[in-house]
């Protein structure tokens, strides 16, 4: 899962950022089971952004069907961050999971 992470803030972000990817059969993040994380140091200067990538891990419990994916941000408190409205994008499209 490629997920792009874009600093919209006016100072640049530098510090340990922690990606998170989930899937839920409705289109939130409120039950959605988890896939898969990656800890990443970033050093991404004001409207600038980058790609990164997690490997996906469904678990043994998952059901063969369509799933939305959600990617979720948890900062450090290296990286100041005073808007949590932006911390979570859900998919607007399924996507198949077959074990």
């Amino acid at each position: 899962m490629s997920i792009l992470v874009t600093n919209s803030g006016n100072t640049a972000a530098r510090g340990v950022l922690n990606i998170y990817a989930f899937a839920s059969t409705v289109q939130s993040d409120a039950i959605a089971t988890p896939l898969g994380n990656r800890i990443v140091h970033i050093s991404l200067a004001p409207n600038k952004s980058r790609r990164f990538t997690i490997n996906l891990r469904p678990g043994n419990g998952d059901a063969v069907g369509n799933y939305y994916l959600s990617a979720q941000l948890l900062p450090a408190p290296a990286i100041p961050d005073n808007d949590v409205s932006d911390k979570i994008a859900n998919s607007l499209l399924t996507v198949p999971l077959s074990v």
